[in-house]
């Protein structure tokens, strides 16, 4: 009955659109085996599941990535908790070699210490001159020869295989750096230059051992410079004939520019290259009267300074007594309590002479 009813309904309303002048309704043909609603909607579904099993695919990808992620993070947190919390990387090492060149050394001096070391190269030869310093800017003569004086001393590691032309660059910077922090007036208001204090400077260095006694020695030089007097040190003897060992007459006899025992003034140039200590002594001296120094016998390197040309001479006589004793027994006048000892007596790293006096 039900479908009956609805037949006759259906024909009502095509009757009454009939008699409105109406067409009936079209109804849409079937394609394709079947109507063209359940056409339409068998399309979205195919889709739908499409996009379904792609979505499915994603998650699955970064749920993996997720998992991954994870056990990385796992990973490091357990290492760093294994290290006591602290990360550890291996540092990348820099294969370098060291050399330590104590104040005191002349060029031909540090010179023969790389050589004995197996550096390659001549480091006299490389210290002549440099674009790096000009001595000429710190007051010295155009016509000054070498770099002597301006070779900063020190502990220098280099990488390498390192150069001598990169030592050298080294300790010229490091003069630069150093001597610019040193003032240099109280010389400037005597007539001197900055060079000449760095001459004063390894005049001290070759003179004296302990830098108590520094200061002292750099009075005597200005004092001997105000009155004109010869500096007479043994030191620049050394320097002019090479021997840093016990000096002989002709030695002292020499006519070396730099012989000081027969020429006035300040030698040329540096007879070392000065430390820190040295440079500030010659810069800065103490106000004294003193004009003579000399060994302290047993002194162990400490010098004895006076004002008194007769005291001199009374030390100066004991000095040589000792020196003759010393020869004769094998031992040193000036470090006797390494002799007594029976140990070997060594000279100083600088290569001082034996006997100084002034």
């Amino acid at each position: 009955m039900s479908q009956l009813y609805d037949g006759e309904r259906q024909r009502l309303r095509s009757g009454a659109r009939a008699s409105a002048g109406m067409p009936p309704p079209r109804r849409k043909s079937p394609r394709n085996g079947g109507s063209g609603r359940g056409r339409a909607s068998g399309r979205t579904r195919g889709s739908y599941d499409r996009r379904r099993r792609r979505s499915r695919g994603r998650g699955r990808l970064l749920m993996l990535l997720g998992v991954v992620v994870l056990i990385v993070v796992l990973a490091v947190v357990g290492k760093v908790l294994r290290s006591g919390g602290k990360t550890q990387t291996q540092p990348v090492t820099t294969p370098t070699s060291g050399v330590t060149l104590t104040a005191g050394r002349t060029r031909a001096q540090i010179g023969k210490l790389l050589q004995q070391q197996g550096v390659k190269g001549s480091y006299v030869k490389a210290t002549v001159s440099s674009a790096l310093l000009d001595p000429i800017a710190y007051g010295a003569p155009k016509d000054t020869p070498t770099l002597e004086g301006f070779l900063w001393p020190g502990n220098y590691v280099l990488r390498r295989p390192w150069t001598i032309s990169e030592l050298v660059s080294d300790q010229l910077q490091a003069f630069k750096r150093n001597f610019a922090a040193v003032s240099t007036k109280y010389a400037q208001a005597r007539g001197l230059t900055p060079y000449d204090v760095v001459i004063i400077a390894s005049l001290i260095q070759g003179e004296a051992l302990l830098p108590g006694d520094f200061g002292k020695v750099a009075s005597v030089v200005y004092n001997r410079l105000h009155l004109g007097m010869y500096l007479g040190l043994d030191s620049t003897v050394a320097y002019a004939t090479g021997n840093y060992g016990d000096l002989t007459a002709k030695d002292l006899a020499s006519g070396s520019a730099w012989n000081t025992i027969n020429h006035k003034g300040l030698p040329p140039t540096p007879i070392d290259n000065p430390g820190a200590a040295a440079i500030e002594a010659a810069a800065t001296p103490p106000t004294t009267g003193y004009l003579y120094f000399i060994n302290k016998v047993c002194g162990n390197g400490r010098l004895l300074f006076t004002a008194s040309y007769a005291r001199f001479l009374v030390w100066s006589g004991r000095w040589q007594r000792a020196l003759r004793k010393a020869e004769k027994d094998g031992g040193s006048a000036e470090f006797c309590t390494a002799a007594k000892s029976g140990t070997t007596t060594q000279k100083p790293a600088s290569g001082k002479p034996a006997g100084k006096s002034s």
